[in-house]
């Protein structure tokens, strides 16, 4: 089985899911999980990259039966597309962590798996709770292909709820390099971290993500779990490992049958 992750390997976003993987799979002899890391947002999906991923792929995996293909985020998934009959030859493939919408999704061919979701309704309603204060809620969003579900999710969950506190989207924020502005956050209101990528030449995701939280005047939520205990505050939280093990599952039904 073969797992295509959008970004590099620094990035600590696949990780747990990759590690559900595993404990699914840990095992079986019939099958081995492969991990290719596209750094796909750092390099971008130029036809140059896109040419050299398919020659690395084909002469890694070229004499080797690929049962499935997992793919971890969109430009994953659009370059298995891409290769589809060629370079991974006609495997089907396992989607996780895409921003397609459900209808959309049922329409690949010979694919299936989970759509990104967050329950970012019921987050605003817990921060308006616990922050009775908050005037505004400033959302941190790096505008990256990994924030588009977030967003979509984010504009649907604003449209259905009556908000006691203004919105201040700092768009194209550097996760990287949290700015004096975070600092000069009201302590009464609060901050919503839409998503995190981490190319291969930044620091690790857990460095930053307790940098944001000790430059942030105001707490800062966030929608996953592995981001609870380096200093954001959690939710209605993503377990990623769980959608892992959801993944192998289907993986392992394709192995068998």
């Amino acid at each position: 089985m073969l797992v295509l992750d959008s970004q590099g390997p620094r990035d600590s976003h696949s990780a747990p899911i990759i590690h559900g993987l595993h404990e699914r799979l840990a095992g079986r002899r019939d099958a081995r999980l492969a991990v290719e890391h596209l750094s796909l947002a750092e390099h971008g999906e130029t036809a140059e990259h896109i040419a050299t991923i398919a020659d690395v792929i084909e002469h890694r995996y070229g004499d080797e039966r690929i049962a499935a293909i997992v793919t971890i985020g969109d430009p994953a998934l659009r370059l298995a597309m891409l290769l589809r009959d060629d370079a991974l030859g006609s495997a089907p493939i396992v989607f996780l962590e895409v921003a397609l919408t459900s209808r959309d999704a049922g329409d690949l061919p010979n694919a299936a798996g989970y759509v990104v979701r967050h329950e970012f309704e019921r987050l605003l309603e817990l921060i308006a709770e616990q922050r009775p204060n908050a005037r505004t809620l400033h959302v941190l969003d790096d505008l990256t292909w990994r924030s588009d579900p977030a967003r979509r999710d984010f504009a649907d969950a604003i449209s259905r709820v009556e908000l006691p506190f203004a919105l201040n989207v700092i768009e194209e924020f550097d996760s990287t390099r949290p700015s004096n502005a975070l600092a000069a956050l009201d302590p009464d209101d609060a901050a919503l971290l839409l998503s995190l990528t981490i190319d291969s030449g930044a620091a690790d995701e857990t460095e930053t993500v307790a940098a944001i939280a000790e430059a942030s005047g105001a707490p800062v939520y966030g929608g996953y779990e592995r981001m609870v205990g380096l200093g954001l505050i959690g939710g209605y939280l993503k377990d990623l490992r769980e959608l892992g093990d959801e993944a192998g599952r289907r993986g392992a039904a394709l192995l068998d049958g």
